[in-house]
């Protein structure tokens, strides 16, 4: 029996099927053990991430940047997806561009979502960001980053 998203689905990730017992492997970058911290609220928006994976039909593995080279190794190598979710700032150097006093980064977690977004890359994997996420792949893709007060084609 011929598959109607075959095709389409090819060149992304394995096709899982209804036999399958496999749920398609989903990396969810977390912030730090630091930065939880001070922010409880954010924690929760990352387990509504987790959820939602899971509610779509997908298996999350959660990772943040305290995870040590062979566990991203193996949660990369494994991934069928790659979500990037929202938080902190980029840090403004990646882009070329001088801090400001405002801006609250994460370092690590910066390191974190490249090294996914290359192994994503790599692998075929799609990728899906969600604010700080979507500037990311951006930044990561040499591509403009919208900053306040910066417009295309209007500076």
């Amino acid at each position: 029996m011929a598959r109607v998203n075959d095709f389409a689905c090819r060149s992304y990730h394995r096709f899982v099927t209804a036999a399958d017992d496999a749920r398609p492997l989903i990396v969810v970058t977390l912030h730090g053990p630091e930065q939880a911290a001070t922010e409880e609220r954010t924690w929760a928006t990352f387990d509504n991430y987790l959820e939602a994976v899971r509610r779509a039909g997908g298996e999350p593995i959660p990772i943040d940047p305290a995870a040590g080279a062979a566990g991203r190794a193996s949660a990369f190598s494994r991934m069928d997806g790659l979500l990037l979710p929202g938080g902190a700032d980029l840090d403004p150097s990646l882009y070329d561009q001088a801090s400001h006093p405002a801006t609250h980064v994460e370092p690590a977690r910066d390191d974190l979502e490249l090294s996914a977004w290359r192994a994503a890359r790599e692998r075929g994997v799609p990728v899906l960001g969600v604010c700080r996420g979507f500037q990311a792949i951006n930044v990561f893709s040499s591509r403009p980053v919208l900053t306040p007060g910066r417009h295309p084609g209007r500076d």
